[in-house]
């Protein structure tokens, strides 16, 4: 793990010194160092480090939204009023919109493929748009008509509007249907998360007055409390709306605004913390998991149904066959068409729990009939030959 760490962050560096060289984002560098060094590139990276990527993408994003918290000032939040506010989810609605009416005519596909296109487009990824915007706000540019703080505001919220249209689209496809009470959750999700949020930067004001200690302890009570308003949403969220990550910034602009010294000097820290985050933002898929676990089964069936297929040969030439203790007992077949069956009911069973549309009762058919085939193939020439000996 920690030669991996060690690759990450040099050559994340690397890179991203370079490409903010050429005027591009330094972000871009950091993606093109989970491409070189994952699973897909040089395959260099730890299998605990890609364990852990999503936990250290999560606490990436949280220290964005801190620093996002931390430089916003509520005034001018104030300022840019009803387009903050239309900023959370008119762009989104658009796109998604577009993305309806173009796609079918454009890529041929399906009006709800088109939508769950459309959601997917229509997010907005704070960890590219949150540096930018308090660079911009720390150099002065569009900060008189508050353009910085109403971007970031629209950031903010446009995630939380997103996820739950992708969900309803996601779930029409899948045949689970769409509830309108994930709709109704969206205002109460941003509500109570920004409430939670304010009362928690309150409180930590007051602490930070009354008590004095070094901005690094801070820096890390910040953290342990977001990791903490994260993991309520994850645990408490079906039954409370309420936005973890809305919380963060919260608590950061509550802060900025009862302690604005105090705010300015953890913004800093937090600065500094961002080179390591940035870095851990490469990207990997959400199906990961699942993924893994169709391959493993499926994975597993073959290699089974090609040593149960050699079996006999390998015997015969003094090969490594995993079955060769199962082979000598009388109820082989049967055990090997249990094990079997249990291989494919797990790569099955996972394979319903992806959200494939197309080609989706061709892949059906391979998996419940056209695995059996070779196998049945087999058997069948097996049981011939035993038969033609008892004759």
């Amino acid at each position: 793990m920690l030669q991996s760490i060690a690759l990450m962050l040099l050559l994340g560096m690397a890179l991203g010194w370079l490409c903010k060289k050429v005027r591009l984002p330094g972000l871009v560098g950091m993606i093109a160092t989970g491409m070189i060094l994952g699973p897909y590139g040089l395959g260099w990276l730890d299998s605990s480090i890609l364990d852990i990527s999503s936990q250290l993408r999560r606490i990436a994003l949280i220290i964005i939204l801190l620093r996002a918290g931390l430089s916003l000032n509520l005034e001018d939040l104030k300022k840019a009023g009803r387009p903050a506010i239309l900023m959370c989810f008119v762009p989104a609605c658009f796109e998604v919109t577009g993305m309806i009416i173009l796609a079918p005519i454009l890529l041929g596909v399906s009006r709800l493929d088109a939508a769950i296109m459309g959601a997917v487009v229509g997010a907005v990824s704070p960890a590219v748009i949150v540096p930018r915007m308090i660079k911009l706000t720390e150099e002065g540019w569009g900060t008189k008509k508050s353009i910085p703080q109403l971007i970031l505001a629209g950031a903010s919220v446009d995630d939380v509007f997103v996820i739950v249209l992708f969900s309803a689209f996601t779930g029409i496809a899948l045949g689970d249907g769409v509830s309108a009470a994930s709709f109704i959750k969206v205002p109460f999700s941003v509500l109570f998360g920004g409430m939670a949020g304010f009362a928690v930067g309150y409180v930590l004001s007051l602490y930070f007055e009354r008590i004095h200690i070094r901005d690094t302890a801070k820096v890390m009570i910040l953290l342990s409390i977001s990791f903490l308003l994260v993991t309520a949403e994850d645990r408490f969220g079906e039954t409370v709306p309420f936005s973890g990550l809305l919380a963060v910034m919260g608590m950061g602009i509550a802060l900025k605004r009862k302690r604005t010294v105090v705010a300015v000097r953890l913004s800093s820290k937090f600065n500094k913390l961002w080179v390591m985050a940035e870095i851990m933002l490469y990207q990997d898929d959400e199906w990961k998991e699942l993924l893994s676990r169709f391959g493993f089964f499926l994975g597993k069936f073959i290699y089974l149904m090609d040593a149960y297929e050699d079996i006999e040969d390998d015997l015969k030439n003094h090969n490594y066959n995993p079955l060769k203790q199962l082979y000598k007992k009388p109820e082989f077949e049967d055990i090997i068409h249990k094990i079997l069956t249990m291989m494919m009911a797990e790569c099955s069973k996972t394979f319903e729990q992806l959200p494939l549309i197309d080609d989706i009762d061709i892949l059906r058919n391979v998996l419940y009939s056209g695995v059996w085939y070779r196998y049945e193939q087999v058997r069948e020439k097996r049981e011939k030959e035993k038969e033609e000996k008892n004759v």
